[in-house]
């Protein structure tokens, strides 16, 4: 649950982070 309650948090870095937004993404946050 804890990935979604970050979720937009993430969306955030991937704002500044868009390349490494994209390797994150696909490690999955929801994961954790």
């Amino acid at each position: 649950m804890l990935g979604i309650v970050a979720y937009p948090t993430y969306v955030s870095r991937c704002l500044t982070l868009r390349a490494q937004c994209l390797s994150f993404m696909q490690i999955g946050p929801f994961e954790n």
